[in-house]
């Protein structure tokens, strides 16, 4: 559902620059420095999935909404999700890639700056961060979404275009050393990069590249980020295609690098049998393998992206309650995609995942509040200090 959204979106970019050539292996520390916050947060991540209770988020909750931008509510206390039910989500969605190479304005049209201020209010309010990224090719500055294959390789070590990755690497690093709390100590937080790899629709999925190319990237990134002192990322791998565990685990990139496992998994009412069968059945396959991984694994699992695009069921939040009950579903947590208004880069358009204020049906504005109050559901400042 998302990436239909997303096709919409026509982003500037500026020149890639030249071409240069690298030849790196990257290897984990052998001794990284843990941050405290970070094994506390995994740990209590595992605990509250243990308990049956799922910590409930939404992707740029307060970035934007049906009708308004964080510009409007610069204090970020603005949210659709807060405005209908009178709860704060407990997971914090955000956009780190950036739409141009300056890494000024990320893809959420919304600065660096202000996502990390936003991130850290967030965790001041003992939520959770998650990231995620949508980044452009240094190679022909085309957005996620051009999977003319190659590019993979390009940025790879050995790759034309490796040096260029690193340096692209070098600035995300750079805003995520800005999470800090008060005491200046670095705050923990969730990445989740290059995910629904097991789809043909990015420059990292299946069309575009291999899956030993694709894990190789997955590696590289990962290493190249601790081993330039980001100790307090844990990391989520989140396919969003597959539904048996050979396909989940086809570009799996290893133990050693994922602390969470995720899955991206949609649900359309009007047409079951269009994109690929994405309704309740489709989604309990998906739900089950991730199920099986994260017991064979010893992880947490999270629905990492979720919802129905603009809600054309009226009880659509009963049913996912019914859902997750009847069929024994155990996460960590559980995020909707985000609202959003009409600009020029989403081509005009407006879509929600959760209602709104002004929106006209009484109906489901009560089911989403009746889902709020479901006691198994953890918002903002409901739980005990998820870092500690």
């Amino acid at each position: 559902m998302k990436t239909i959204l997303f096709l919409l979106i026509a982003i500037g970019m500026v020149g890639c620059g030249s071409d240069d050539s690298g030849n790196d292996n990257q290897t984990p520390d052998p001794n990284p420095i843990e941050n405290p916050q970070k094994s506390k947060l995994l740990s209590n991540l595992q605990q509250i999935q243990n308990s049956s209770k799922i910590l409930i988020g939404h992707q740029g909750t307060n970035i934007a909404g049906v009708g308004w931008r964080l510009n409007n509510f610069p204090n970020g206390d603005k949210s659709d999700f807060k405005d209908v039910s009178g709860k704060t989500p407990a997971v914090f969605g955000w956009e780190i890639a950036p739409n141009n190479e300056s890494f000024t304005t990320t893809f959420d049209a919304i600065t660096f700056d202000e996502t990390i201020r936003l991130a850290i209010k967030a965790y001041e309010n003992n939520a959770v961060n998650t990231f995620s990224m949508h980044p452009y090719r240094l190679d022909n500055n085309q957005s996620s979404w051009n999977n003319t294959p190659g590019y993979v390789a390009k940025i790879l070590p050995n790759g034309t275009m490796h040096n260029q990755y690193k340096a692209w690497l070098d600035k995300l690093i750079m805003h995520f050393k800005k999470l800090k709390n008060s005491k200046g100590e670095a705050i923990p937080f969730i990445f989740r990069p290059y995910h629904e790899m097991d789809g043909g629709w990015f420059w990292w999925g299946t069309t575009a590249c291999t899956d030993a190319e694709y894990i190789d990237l997955f590696r590289f990134t990962i290493d190249y980020m601790h081993n330039n002192g980001l100790n307090n990322m844990l990391v989520c791998y989140s396919p969003g295609y597959e539904t048996t565990l050979a396909g989940y685990l086809k570009r799996y990139p290893g133990d050693k690098y994922v602390d969470i496992l995720g899955i991206d998994a949609y649900h359309l009412s009007a047409d079951p049998n269009s994109n690929n069968g994405a309704n309740w059945n489709y989604n309990l396959q998906k739900l089950n393998v991730l199920k099986q991984v994260g017991i064979s694994k010893n992880k947490p699992i999270a629905w990492a992206e979720t919802g129905q695009q603009n809600l054309t069921s009226n009880n659509y939040f009963t049913e996912l309650t019914q859902f997750i009950t009847t069929n024994n579903i155990q996460l960590s947590y559980m995020m909707f995609w985000a609202n959003y208004t009409a600009t020029v880069s989403n081509g005009g358009g407006e879509g929600f995942y959760v209602p709104y204020q002004s929106l006209n049906n009484t109906t489901l504005k009560n089911d989403f509040i009746n889902f709020t109050n479901q006691p198994n559901y953890i918002f903002q400042n409901s739980q005990e200090a998820i870092y500690k």
